[in-house]
């Protein structure tokens, strides 16, 4: 679906994002804790995945630099809300 440069501008977009995961960890944490998932993050097309050996506290600190919302969710051009059970 789309042109056939869309799965490389995704690709591009992914990657600055992750850069900026990194940067966003090194103004948060300790330098030795911040390399760690720059060193461990893997990704491949718009899946992404980490082994974590660190303990539970830093595993919270990068969750929150993540900003994982579980109520919203922007799709397309709409804003689908959970309220509840109910969407």
């Amino acid at each position: 679906m789309g042109t056939k440069f869309a799965p490389t501008y995704f690709t591009l977009v992914v990657g600055f994002l992750d850069e900026t995961l990194y940067k966003e960890t090194e103004k948060h944490v300790r330098k030795d804790f911040s390399n760690y998932p720059q060193k461990t993050w893997n990704r491949y097309l718009d899946d992404s995945f980490t082994f974590w050996i660190k303990d539970t506290d830093q595993l919270n600190t990068l969750i929150e630099i993540l900003k994982i919302n579980n109520e919203t969710l922007p799709f397309l051009d709409i804003l689908i809300s959970k309220t509840n059970a109910t969407l």
